[in-house]
């Protein structure tokens, strides 16, 4: 029985994983000097993780936050409807980043605040992940 609990959250740690990939490789793009001269990869890069992070956050809502916010246990219940409320918001700030740089040329023209943005988002987003590494996931494998 434990293997198969701890299989619940196997697909969004294996989908935490390709994210943070892209995600290190979004951040080795952000030098200013490059991006002003062509910020195409790094705009692709942005793409994908937008892409990857949309996909995850649905199956997460519906197939990780709907069970835990179902959970037997009180306290489960109100952690998962924190995470739900937190994620809600880095979502909104997220999909703002992405759509105040549309394309290359947008990042070419302000690369230094493409960097800092990037470096804020990614932190957010990281940080995002070591804790539902850390609270969620336990409590979606012994449920």
């Amino acid at each position: 029985m434990p293997d198969e609990r701890r299989h619940r959250s196997q697909t969004f740690r294996a989908q935490h994983r390709e994210l943070l990939a892209l995600i290190d490789e979004l951040c080795r793009q952000l030098d200013v000097e490059q991006l002003e001269v062509n910020a195409t990869r790094a705009r692709t890069l942005l793409a994908r993780l937008a892409g990857g992070l949309g996909v995850h956050l649905a199956m997460e809502e519906t197939a990780f936050y709907a069970r835990l916010l179902q959970h037997k246990n009180a306290s489960v219940r109100k952690l998962a409807a924190g995470f739900v409320a937190d994620m809600n918001a880095l979502r909104a700030a997220f999909d703002a980043y992405v759509a105040r740089w549309p394309g290359a040329q947008t990042i070419q023209a302000d690369a230094p605040q493409f960097v800092l943005e990037t470096q804020q988002i990614v932190e957010a987003l990281t940080l995002r992940i070591q804790r539902e590494h850390e609270s969620l996931f336990p409590a979606l494998d012994e449920s």
